[in-house]
């Protein structure tokens, strides 16, 4: 996970992620050059140049090297990111062209020429996208009107229970974490809760069947067909309309 942080910051790439309504993970991957789309060269002087601290941090804060927080955002915030997006989800599950342009033909109003108009689906994800870019942005800059946050540490009583007292509702938290607190929303970093559901689901279909390769073939097809399939399919779905970038955009 650590190296995906790092990769989010060679490519200026800032990810926010909501578990729920409000509350959800941030990686501060702004790049502590201002750009990243360079030579490489000029990316291993960028490197020289952080390793011997003659660059701002990359961090969140000024001086600072923490990039990954807990978030619990204000209503106010989340009200004026719905205002931008669920038009768009609406106009996608009304019909007519997606709005993501999955079903675009190939090269179809792309090319930026305009001469050649753009489906309105396309044109208005492309609108909502950078709506929404300029809020996020703004929102993380302190510069969005009405609506700020504060950086803090979570108390010990709030570690332990992995709970937030604080009310949000108004004023946003960013709560510093272990670095990697939003893997919990992937598979990857969480073998051994796999495994050990692998292992309760073995146990308990080979206590009523009786059956070792029964079971087995039960357990393959749940996790590799099933999970898998649904994971993947389910989940490029989910991510192309959250995000408003092409589902063919995503490997």
């Amino acid at each position: 996970m650590t190296e995906y942080i790092d990769f989010c910051s060679m490519n200026n790439i800032s990810v926010f992620i909501l578990e729920n309504e409000y509350f959800g993970y941030y990686i501060h991957g702004r790049s502590a050059h201002g750009h990243a789309d360079v030579g490489l060269r000029e990316m291993h002087e960028n490197f020289a140049r952080e390793s011997r601290d003659l660059c701002s941090k990359r961090g969140l804060q000024p001086e600072s090297d923490q990039q990954t927080f807990q978030m619990a955002l204000p209503r106010k915030l989340k009200a004026r990111y719905d205002r931008i997006l669920l038009p768009v989800l609406a106009a996608q599950v009304q019909g007519g062209s997606a709005v993501t342009g999955a079903n675009l033909r190939a090269g179809e109003g792309i090319q930026g020429d305009s001469s050649v108009p753009l489906d309105p689906g396309v044109a208005m994800t492309i609108s909502a996208y950078g709506t929404l870019n300029h809020l996020l942005q703004n929102f993380l800059d302190h510069t969005l009107k009405g609506v700020d946050y504060s950086v803090v540490n979570k108390s010990f009583i709030e570690q332990i229970l992995d709970m937030e007292f604080q009310d949000s509702s108004e004023f946003g938290y960013f709560y510093r974490d272990n670095g990697h607190s939003f893997d919990q929303l992937f598979f990857y970093g969480n073998e051994m809760m796999l495994l050990v559901f692998e292992m309760l689901f073995f146990g308990l279909v080979d206590l009523g069947t009786k059956d070792f390769f029964f079971t087995g073939a039960m357990l393959f097809i749940l996790m590799e067909i099933v999970v898998k399939k649904f994971r993947d399919g389910i989940g490029k779905s989910n991510l192309a309309k959250k995000t408003l970038v092409d589902k063919r955009f995503l490997i």
